[in-house]
């Protein structure tokens, strides 16, 4: 009897001593996936100041759409409360600035050096784990101020408007996850 309490009780030590590291390394796991994402944007958004000319607001310029990807809460991730593009006040460099906050956490703030972003209507948030669609478009205003990354929330190929994460993916192996039916053979 004294085995078995010592044995649990050996088990619950182990236990509360590694639930910390587990935590960290979800935490450590979700904070580079999603500064990964945050370089994504910045590197389409600068790549579109760089190398593409700006057209005035109402012509077609040129675009890039991104998919963005928030980490799914999990034994190997932590969740995230929202990743945010724009309309946040600058940073002390006085750059646009990209933010997130993993659940429980603090907000991570990222300035975007050389790129004026511009969030139309409001900010750009993506609350919701899973791939979201961004559109960055290069634009010049009227009187032909620096030319400004515009960024839009983007649809889905079908135009729904709604998250790809939201849409239910298709099974990954079908034929696996339906009944078997037996084959009827005939031999003549």
């Amino acid at each position: 009897m004294i085995r078995v309490v010592l044995a649990v009780a050996l088990a619950v030590a182990l236990l509360a001593a590694s639930v910390p590291a587990v935590e960290d390394a979800r935490e450590s796991a979700s904070v580079s996936a999603l500064d990964r994402e945050v370089r994504a944007v910045h590197g389409a958004a600068a790549g579109l100041v760089d190398a593409e000319d700006a057209t005035a607001d109402g012509v077609p310029g040129a675009r890039r759409t991104l998919t963005v990807v928030l980490p799914r809460r999990g034994w190997r991730r932590a969740g995230v409360d929202y990743l945010k593009i724009g309309c946040d006040p600058p940073d002390a460099a006085g750059d646009d600035v990209i933010s997130y906050r993993l659940t429980g956490g603090v907000a991570r703030r990222f300035g975007v050096p050389g790129v004026d972003l511009d969030t139309p209507d409001q900010p750009v948030v993506f609350t919701e784990p899973g791939a979201h669609r961004l559109t960055l478009g290069l634009a010049r205003g009227s009187s032909g101020e620096e030319p400004r990354v515009v960024v839009r929330r983007g649809t889905t190929p079908s135009g729904s408007g709604r998250s790809p994460a939201l849409l239910s993916p298709p099974p990954l192996f079908p034929t696996l996850l339906s009944p078997v039916v037996p084959a009827r053979v005939q031999v003549r």
